[in-house]
């Protein structure tokens, strides 16, 4: 398939049972990222392919079919999206020992086992989150 083309692309293995859906304008490049990065990739016995006349239609496209389809190994858009506000997750974090040394723009936050390493409040609260 020619670059530049919106697709969406289904892996299913060999009893059908889908493994992933992605999207690229690429797609040759991507399933060879795919190959080298997966550890599932061993799993794909086939490909099927859609194409989208453009990106928004495409990205809503893998959005629905991740949602209704439920791939395998799909981890982006699987889970409920929590919103938490800034507020909150500083309240979280201080709760836990982090030490909010600023709360301008996005936050500076230290670790209370390492406070020589600096975390921006997102990466704090992914730091929390693991």
């Amino acid at each position: 398939m020619a670059p530049g083309v919106f697709t969406l692309y289904r892996f299913y293995d060999a009893d059908d049972a889908l493994l992933y859906v992605g999207l690229s304008i690429n797609p040759g490049k991507r399933f060879e990222r795919h190959r080298t990065d997966k550890e599932w990739w061993t799993e794909v016995a086939r490909i099927e392919m859609e194409q989208f006349s453009d990106i928004g239609s495409l990205r809503a496209g893998e959005r629905d079919a991740i949602k209704s389809e439920h791939p395998r190994h799909n981890i982006r858009m699987t889970e409920p999206v929590v919103r938490v506000s800034n507020r909150e997750k500083r309240r979280t974090l201080e709760g836990f020992g982090w030490k909010c040394i600023s709360n301008r723009g996005t936050g500076t936050f230290v670790k209370p086992d390492r406070t020589s390493v600096f975390y921006t409040r997102a990466a704090a609260w992914e730091q929390l989150q693991r």
